[in-house]
């Protein structure tokens, strides 16, 4: 298992690259129901 923080990490370096790139959207939901969600542009 991975610990929080460095996914959390590579999810905002992940989340900036698409951003910068117009690759899409990376749209992070918190909790147990949550999970990370990519909507392409």
């Amino acid at each position: 298992a991975s610990a929080k923080s460095s996914i959390s990490e590579d999810l905002s370096i992940i989340k900036k690259t698409f951003k910068e790139r117009g690759t899409g959207l990376l749209d992070t939901v918190p909790g147990a129901a949550g999970g990370v969600f990519f909507v392409p542009e």
